[in-house]
C-alpha cells in the first residue's frame, strides 16, 4: 500500500512519494518541488495497470509552462491517450497517457483537492480519509473517489437524486441564454473614500461554506418564457417564483449604497452600476432584494420559469455532514489536524467543482497523433495545429461527457443567492447592513471592510465569521495588494 522512495532512474534523485490503491486505481502522491520529467513520473506508473499520478506542488507556472513539459516525453512505449489532454492552466490539467502493454496513466495536480503548499505524505493520507468517508451518507453505498472532484461532485448528485425525482436539462435555446446572462461571483474593489494617508483596521469577513449553504429548494424543471400576465403585478409575490426575468430597472432617487443589478461588460466581466435605468437579467432572489431596497422595474422584456424543486438539498446536506465529520475530535485524533483539515477543505472543492461543471459546455482538450496519420485526416474542428517531434498536436472542443448535467439553472441560482447574499442576508447581515464608505471589497463569499459589524457566527454553513484582521494598514488599491498578508 505504501512506496515512499519511487526511484526509475538511480541515476537521477529519488522521486518522493506516496502510494495507495483506490478502487480498480493506484494512486500516487508525488513531490513536484523536484521538477521531474513525464518520462520518470510515467516510469514510476509501471507497476499497476491503471495509475494517477497526483502532482503536490506543481511547479509549471504558466499554462504554456506545462504545454511545453508534457512535450516533453521521449519514451517511445508511452504516447498521448487518445481522449486528449485537459490544459486550463499550469496548475490546472489532466494529462492522460497510454503504454503500449495497455497500462493508463494519468497525472493531475493535488490541488485539484487540497492547498498548495500541503505535501505528498498529508496529501495522500487526507484523500484516504475522504475514501473512506464517502460510502458514510445514506444512499452513498458504493460511492469511490473519481478522477476529480467536480467528476466525484457529479456521481453524488446521482446518488443522492431519489429514483421518482425527473429533473430534465433545459431545452439547449434556454440554456445557452442562462449562461450568457449568469455571471458567478461578485468582485468589486472600491476607492478610498477617506483623507489622504488615513490607515484602516482591514476585517475579512467569509461566508461558512456559501454555496453549500445555498442549494435548498433550487429551481426544478424549465416550464415557460414569455411575458407575465398583463396587468399590475405583485411584486413581493412575483419576485420569490423560481424564475429569472430581463427587466429595465433602476434605483430610487438619491441612492447611495451598492449597485444591485449586474450588467455585463463584455464577455466575462460584469458591472453594478448605481444609478440607472438598468437593462439586465436578474435572478428572482436578485429582483427581490432590489425591489425591497426600493428599486423599481419600468419594463419587462422577458421571463423564464421554472419548477419549484429540492435537487441539491440532499446531496448538499450529505456533503455538509462528511465537512463537520472532518471537524470532529475523532477524526482529528486519528489523524493529524493538517490531514483533517485538507480533507475537509477536499470535500469543499468537491461541491465547488460539480456546481460550477453544471454551467460546462464542454472544455478545449490538447490532442496528437503520428506524422504518418496526415494533416487531412485530422479531425475538421482541429485548432491551432502543430507538428513537434515526428507527431501532429492540435487542439479541440471535447463535449460535455454527462448530457443529463447540464443544469445552468442550478448553478446560476446557487451564485446569484450567493451575490444576493453577499449584500443581505438573516439577522442583518451583508454589505447593504454596513455603512458604504466603510466597505473595502466584495469577492464572491467575502467582505472586507474597515470595521468588524459584530455579526453572530454559530459556526453552520451561511454565517459570516471574521477569517482574517489586518491593522494600520493603507487602503487597498489593487487586488493584490488587497489579498497580500491574509
Amino acid at each position: 500500500m505504501f512506496a515512499t522512495d519511487i526511484d526509475p532512474n538511480a541515476s537521477s534523485p529519488i522521486l518522493r512519494a506516496q502510494r495507495r490503491r483506490h478502487g480498480r486505481h493506484t494512486v500516487i502522491w508525488l513531490d513536484g518541488t523536484s521538477s521531474p520529467t513525464v518520462d520518470r513520473l510515467l516510469a514510476s506508473a509501471m507497476t499497476d495497470r491503471h495509475v494517477r499520478l497526483m502532482v503536490c506542488s506543481p511547479q509549471f507556472g504558466t499554462l504554456e509552462a506545462l504545454r511545453r513539459w508534457s512535450e516533453g516525453l521521449t519514451d517511445p512505449d508511452w504516447a498521448p491517450d487518445d481522449r486528449g489532454h485537459y490544459m486550463q492552466g499550469g496548475n490546472t490539467f489532466a494529462l492522460r497517457y497510454r503504454h503500449r502493454s495497455g497500462r493508463t496513466a494519468e497525472i493531475r495536480p493535488a490541488t485539484e483537492w487540497f492547498s498548495h503548499d500541503l505535501g505528498h505524505h498529508d496529501a495522500a493520507d487526507a484523500y484516504g480519509l475522504m475514501a473512506d468517508m464517502i460510502e458514510t451518507p445514506k444512499g452513498w453505498l458504493g460511492a469511490e473517489l473519481l478522477a476529480s472532484p467536480a467528476a466525484t461532485g457529479r456521481d453524488l448528485i446521482r446518488r443522492s437524486i431519489p429514483a421518482s425525482a425527473e429533473w430534465e436539462p433545459p431545452p439547449p435555446h434556454i440554456a445557452a441564454e442562462i449562461r450568457h446572462n449568469s455571471g458567478q461571483g461578485r468582485n468589486q474593489l472600491f476607492t478610498d473614500a477617506g483623507p489622504e494617508g488615513t490607515h484602516y483596521s482591514v476585517y475579512e469577513l467569509d461566508m461558512r461554506l456559501a454555496y453549500l449553504a445555498l442549494c435548498r429548494e433550487l429551481p426544478g424543471n424549465y416550464l415557460s418564457s414569455g411575458l407575465p400576465r398583463s396587468g399590475d403585478l405583485d411584486w413581493a409575490k412575483e419576485s420569490q417564483q423560481r424564475a429569472r426575468w430581463h427587466v429595465r430597472i433602476e434605483p430610487p432617487r438619491g441612492w447611495r449604497h451598492l449597485g444591485l443589478a449586474p450588467v455585463k461588460d463584455g464577455e466575462t466581466g460584469w458591472q453594478w452600476p448605481t444609478d440607472g435605468p438598468v437593462v439586465t437579467w436578474l435572478d428572482g432572489v436578485e429582483l427581490h432584494l432590489a425591489i425591497s431596497q426600493g428599486w423599481r422595474v419600468t419594463k419587462i422584456y422577458d421571463r423564464m420559469l421554472f419548477s419549484r424543486g429540492r435537487p441539491l438539498d440532499g446531496w448538499a446536506s450529505r456533503l455538509l455532514s462528511l465537512i463537520d465529520r472532518c471537524e470532529t475530535p475523532e477524526i482529528r485524533r486519528r489523524y493529524s489536524e493538517p490531514v483533517a483539515a485538507a480533507a475537509a477543505r477536499g470535500w469543499r472543492m468537491v461541491a465547488l467543482a460539480a456546481i460550477g461543471s453544471l454551467h460546462s459546455t464542454g472544455a478545449m482538450v490538447d490532442r496528437s497523433a503520428p506524422l504518418e496519420v496526415g494533416r487531412e485526416a485530422l479531425p475538421v474542428e482541429a485548432e491551432h495545429i502543430r507538428l513537434l517531434d515526428g507527431r501532429w498536436h492540435w487542439q479541440e472542443r471535447q463535449q460535455v461527457r454527462e448530457p443529463e448535467f447540464q443544469m445552468p439553472h442550478w448553478s446560476a441560482a446557487i451564485w446569484a443567492r450567493a451575490r444576493t447574499r453577499l449584500l443581505s442576508g438573516p439577522q442583518g447581515t451583508g454589505a447593504l447592513h454596513l455603512p458604504a464608505d466603510r466597505i473595502v471589497a466584495l469577492r464572491t463569499d467575502a467582505i472586507y471592510a474597515t470595521l468588524d459589524p459584530r455579526w453572530p457566527d454559530r459556526g453552520i454553513a451561511g454565517d459570516w465569521r471574521i477569517k482574517s484582521v489586518r491593522h494600520d494598514q493603507p487602503w487597498p488599491q489593487t487586488v493584490t495588494q488587497l489579498l497580500a498578508g491574509r
